[in-house]
């Protein structure tokens, strides 16, 4: 009888890495939403809408975000009317909005919570679903 212990650990740390990258992926994704379904975040006494949103960004409908020193902190409301705290950098002027990069406090949960409820408004809406490496700089 021959001792496969070796070869059961190796299929266990595949598994544990193929887990890890759907994670960051999911951690990554970016939620477009429709017009009509667009979220808000106040920002200070400024309100923007948001145009895209993952769990470690928000893309707004604006040029200037209010921050200082680079950093911008507000509150997020959510389609439920519940609201999330959250700080982040403000990144670069996309050809849709101001990104906010490095964003804490959004969780995944919430973020996965709005896509369900959008599937179920906009069935048309998966063709905006997409994955993508966010890059501040770009």
């Amino acid at each position: 009888m021959t001792d496969n212990t070796d070869s059961f650990f190796a299929e266990e740390e595949s598994a544990d890495e193929v887990s890890s990258e759907v994670s960051n992926r999911r951690s990554r994704f970016r939620l477009r939403m429709p017009r009509g379904a667009m979220l808000s975040v106040a920002i200070d006494a400024a309100a923007y809408d948001v145009i895209e949103i993952a769990e470690h960004s928000i893309v707004v409908t604006s040029k200037y975000v209010i921050n200082k020193d680079g950093i911008c902190s507000g509150e997020i409301t959510w389609s439920d009317d519940t609201t999330s705290i959250f700080t982040g950098e403000v990144g670069r002027l996309s050809e849709r909005g101001r990104v906010i990069f490095k964003v804490q406090g959004i969780s995944t949960a919430k973020v996965l919570n709005e896509q369900r409820k959008l599937l179920k408004s906009f069935p048309a809406i998966v063709e905006n679903f997409r994955f993508e490496i966010f890059n501040p700089n770009r």
